[in-house]
């Protein structure tokens, strides 16, 4: 294993910890770490236990397997979600000597260990659960204190995936970064390092501004999300919603600089095909509570976490979803903007007036807003999300949502999977009540100019512009120097020129003009040659130095 630091590690603590992995015959060869966009290149896609089983005993090994068989059968795992999160029923208890967390033999009777092993069989992932405190949410041992040998453990049997949740964690005086950077730092020195690290914070919050630099892959920024689009309905334990998370994260400033390959801003996991829960307790019942989502509502729910750039956590019993929800969570399109290398966080824009939000609780002043997510191939993922309860017409202006080198665009519906018709330099769209449309643009560039006319045999392009001769005129005489010979013949002209020295004769020739106007000049000093300001003609010329 390799030396955690002093600093954060006492001595004696540390050493007295990794002896008890050893002794449990734990430690493994350390693995290469990974740079963090290479650990997440774009927000994680997971299959998550909590709002489905919440802690109850359903969180078995036998009902993980199915889940896992699901993913793989419904084409969810070919979509992208490859990792089955366990939360909670793990453990029972820590060895009285080693201090190694002991499995619940009774729920998991091959251990975490053997159901990591069948999943990464299937070409999934297994993502582990714990919390900076005594007790997890479920009552069973945190890492508090523990945080070496946890990671450690972790590691060793096969997880890919910790999530840290601050539940339970207010009683520690600690502050939440410094216990972040605890278990970051115990992962990073574990046999392992390379395991997803997620940051459910609480305590002092503000996570996006230090979760990256302890090793956090991903951070919560808001409450646990209900079951509902919009915050503050009767009788839910919590403020969370659709809505609610989403203007959370928006009301951070810059939080979509903070954004990128590696580091997600993380709105909660999903409630995309949740079957309402009433308001039951979510902390002991299966399911989470709240009256549920609609069909506009579900799509608005998964365009706004991909726009986001969130990580995507479903949390439905796969085994037996609707055909609707399969299409929601695994439509390609939609997809694609999410796994864009790029990984960007869309902005919001203002589009003429549609929407004013405050910094301070993101509130608007009109029901509908537009957002932006530049891809990485220059096109744009726009979204127009409709708050209302009445369907919104709204017009967006290319001006506004795209480059301003271009005026024209190829629009398609990534949800409709249609290409749409542009009137002008804009696109109207219906949108309806707690719905959105998510549109993907791809600039046309402006057609080349028209070809100019060609220049007769013998002739060459020219555009206007002075020819030098640096003999100078005799005595500055320019009377001698410059004379014109309309409609003369080239021959005319270069007779003029015989004997003098540097003479040029030269003939231009208008191809916007009849041939009748051809002009013929002779200079041996400086002429200003002239030349047409139609834009589809062109000047030509030909010369003879005699």
């Amino acid at each position: 294993l390799k030396t955690v630091s002093t600093q954060l590690f006492p001595m004696p603590f540390l050493w007295h910890q990794v002896a008890c992995l050893v002794g449990a015959g734990l430690a493994t060869a350390v693995v290469p770490p990974k740079p963090a966009a290479e650990i997440a290149p774009y927000p994680p896609m997971h299959w998550h236990s909590w709002n489905t089983f919440c802690a109850e005993d359903m969180v078995n090994e036998t009902n993980m397997r199915e889940m896992a068989d699901a993913l793989v059968a419904t084409g969810m795992a070919r979509a992208g979600y490859d990792m089955v999160n366990v939360v909670c029923n793990g453990w029972t208890g820590r060895d009285p000597v080693t201090h190694v967390l002991q499995e619940n033999r009774t729920l998991w009777p091959s251990g975490i260990a053997g159901l990591a092993t069948y999943l990464h069989s299937r070409g999934l992932k297994l993502g582990c659960y714990t919390s900076p405190a005594t007790t997890n949410c479920c009552g069973e041992p945190g890492s508090l204190g523990y945080e070496t040998v946890d990671m450690e453990f972790f590691a060793t049997v096969g997880c890919d995936h910790v999530m840290v949740d601050w539940c339970r964690a207010y009683v520690d005086p600690k502050s939440t970064r410094d216990e972040y950077a605890l278990i970051g730092e115990a992962i990073a020195n574990s046999s392992n390092p390379n395991m997803l690290y997620g940051i459910w914070p609480g305590g002092d919050g503000k996570s996006w501004k230090w979760a990256a630099d302890v090793g956090g892959h991903y951070w919560r920024t808001a409450a646990d999300i209900m079951n509902a689009w919009d915050a503050g309905q009767p009788g839910l334990p919590s403020p969370g919603s659709v809505l609610h998370n989403f203007d959370v994260a928006y009301s951070i400033p810059d939080i979509a600089s903070r954004t990128g390959p590696g580091h997600f801003t993380f709105l909660d996991q999903m409630v995309v095909g949740v079957a309402a829960n009433g308001h039951g307790d979510n902390h002991h019942k299966g399911g989470v509570p709240g009256p549920g989502l609609n069909h506009d509502e579900t799509q608005a729910h998964m365009t706004m976490w991909v726009m986001a750039a969130s990580p995507l956590l479903t949390c439905n019993d796969v085994r037996n979803m609707t055909d609707d929800i399969l299409e929601i969570l695994t439509n390609p399109e939609v997809l694609a903007v999410h796994k864009d290398p790029a990984a960007r966080m869309a902005v919001r824009i203002d589009v003429g007036g549609g929407v004013e939000e405050s910094h301070a609780a993101n509130l608007c002043s009109s029901d509908w807003s537009v957002y932006g997510k530049p891809l990485s191939d220059g096109s744009m993922a726009v979204m127009v999300l409709n708050r209302g309860t009445v369907n919104a017409s709204v017009t967006v202006p290319f001006e506004d949502v795209g480059d301003s080198m271009f005026t024209s665009y190829a629009v398609r519906d990534l949800w409709l999977h249609q290409n749409l018709t542009a009137s002008g330099r804009g696109i109207l769209l219906d949108v309806a009540p707690h719905g959105v449309r998510m549109l993907r643009l791809w600039p046309i560039a402006p057609p080349p100019p028209a070809p100019l006319p060609t220049c007769p045999n013998g002739f060459l392009p020219h555009t206007g512009g002075y020819w030098y001769n640096t003999d100078p005129c005799p005595n500055n005489d320019w009377s001698h120097c410059t004379e014109d010979h309309a409609n003369a013949t080239m021959s005319a002209c270069a007779a003029r020129c015989v004997g003098t020295p540097g003479c040029v004769a030269f003939e231009l020739y208008y191809v916007d003009i009849p041939v009748s106007e051809q002009a013929c000049y002779t200079f041996n000093h400086e002429m200003e040659a002239p030349f047409t300001s139609s834009p589809n003609a062109i000047t030509c010329v030909r010369s003879a130095l005699v």
